[in-house]
């Protein structure tokens, strides 16, 4: 399975490690993730109340990619508000956020194969306090949740948001900087990593993976303990492999590289080529001599492929019908499947392709399908 640190709502460099993982590890059915997805509360736009789309595009994007969930270990930067009222309302039951995604209560254990994990999730910010839009009383963990977690015994694998005291140098590089950070925070912040770190010795974790602090880094904690700190999305060390059989972690080989070259290419193309004036450059629609374009649309005709990093998809514009092609052992429940398309929302080379596709004929549901960054659009025969 993997292992990710903050994604921080960064659509494009997430779009590019999740595509990295199931290139690098296509069995990847799991993601553990450490905290500050920014699943958020809605807020009020022009009068009205909007929510955003990361979520649900980040869901989409698990099931082109043939994830199952997503378990998500809160971080301060999470909806804590919404999180605790219904941590309340069903204590020690998982809360699912999406289709695919599900967030989990502090001190919630559970197994894969023959390793015991549990999610300790929340920590304290160090950019903002009591009276900051945004920030939550319930985002510190407290001293009874961490006597309550103990008190069930030992884990395997501990997952925090929260980052002990390990000595990780990186970490320590970042909490020492006291001109950086209020008083009160830094203080705040102290208080929190001494719970994670009695935590960590009470549940006698061998592995402990926690992000936070947006840098990568290892630590060994007594008797063998391996402590991780994960990056934040389009960085180097956001994200690795653990094999729950031996217990073996490794970071995402060429992660520095593929992150940002492809997190580069999605993000530019929000900001495509423009002309003198400053507008955006039109894509090329016709057909170049090879039978390529760089854009489709709804309004045009034909069938087509459009080739992204991980699969490809049929799309047939004169029967309506759209079929996801895999090119990699990565399954997802749509693959080989034809689907009624409602709409071509975007399909542009450069950036992720966005279809409205309906599950069969009889129903009038529709979901978005996105895919992976594109890189061809060909006319079929």
């Amino acid at each position: 399975m993997a292992i990710a640190g903050d994604w921080e709502s960064k659509a494009a460099s997430v779009a590019a490690v999740l595509a990295l993982i199931v290139r690098t590890a296509p069995e990847v059915r799991t993601i553990l993730h450490l905290g500050d997805l920014r699943y958020e509360a809605p807020k009020i736009v022009d009068g009205k109340m909007r929510s955003s789309s990361f979520l649900g595009d980040l869901d989409a994007l698990l099931d082109e990619h043939g994830i199952d969930r997503l378990l998500l270990t809160p971080g301060n930067h999470d909806w804590w508000e919404q999180l605790h009222a219904e941590f309340l309302r069903h204590p020690g039951r998982p809360y699912r956020i999406a289709t695919r995604i599900w967030a989990l209560p502090r001190g919630f254990r559970f197994r894969i194969g023959s390793t015991e994990f549990m999610s300790f999730g929340g920590a304290a910010s160090l950019d903002k306090g009591p009276g900051r839009s945004g920030w939550s009383e319930h985002e510190v963990p407290t001293d009874s949740e961490v006597i309550e977690a103990v008190k069930r015994g030992t884990v395997d694998v501990l997952l925090t948001h929260e980052t002990p005291d390990a000595s990780t140098p990186a970490v320590d590089a970042i909490t020492r900087r006291s001109k950086s950070w209020p008083p009160d925070r830094l203080a705040a912040s102290a208080a929190s990593r001494r719970l994670i770190t009695d935590l960590i010795t009470g549940v006698q974790a061998r592995l402990t993976f926690h992000g936070h602090m947006h840098v990568s880094g290892e630590a060994q904690g007594p008797s063998q303990r391996s402590i991780y700190s994960l990056n934040v999305a389009g960085a180097p060390g956001n994200v690795g492999l653990l094999d729950v059989g031996d217990q073996g972690f490794s970071w995402l080989p060429h992660t520095a590289h593929q992150l940002s070259e492809q997190g580069r290419t999605a993000e530019q193309n929000l900001t495509k080529q423009t002309d003198t004036n400053g507008a955006p450059a039109a894509p090329t629609r016709a057909d170049r001599s090879d039978g390529r374009r760089d854009e489709l649309t709804d309004d045009d005709s034909g069938r087509w492929l459009v080739q992204t990093v991980g699969s490809s998809y049929e799309v047939d514009l004169d029967r309506r019908t759209i079929r996801r092609i895999p090119i990699d052992t990565a399954a997802s429940s749509t693959d080989g499947v034809v689907r009624p398309l409602a709409i071509v929302r975007s399909c542009v080379v450069g950036s992720q392709g966005r279809f409205g596709a309906r599950l069969n004929e009889e129903t009038s549901e529709c979901s978005w399908q996105i895919s992976g960054v594109i890189r061809a659009i060909e006319r079929l025969s």
